[in-house]
């Protein structure tokens, strides 16, 4: 899985960026959670490679350089987790 968002990326691809991120993560993603803390559930194993890693911590990063409130922009997206039930709260 990739994460890799260009360094001249605009608004627009860093919201495009964070969108396709929450769906590719599903409803545990987190900004402030660090990418090698993501495990795996079933066998407690890190989700990402050191190399996946690096492009998700970069990504976020410059989401907060970008956007005034990165937060905002996946909302509409982690809510629909619930909405289509894919996800029962707990």
């Amino acid at each position: 899985m990739r994460f890799d968002l260009h360094p001249n990326a605009t608004v627009q691809d860093v919201e495009r960026w964070i969108k396709k991120t929450i769906k590719l993560i599903g409803p545990g993603f987190h900004f402030d959670t660090p990418a090698s803390e993501y495990v795996k559930s079933d066998t407690g194993e890190r989700s990402f490679s050191d190399e996946e890693c690096v492009s998700l911590n970069n990504g976020i990063q410059r989401a907060f350089q970008l956007l005034d409130d990165p937060y905002e922009v996946g909302w509409d997206v982690l809510m629909s987790f619930f909405d289509n039930g894919e996800c029962d709260g707990h």
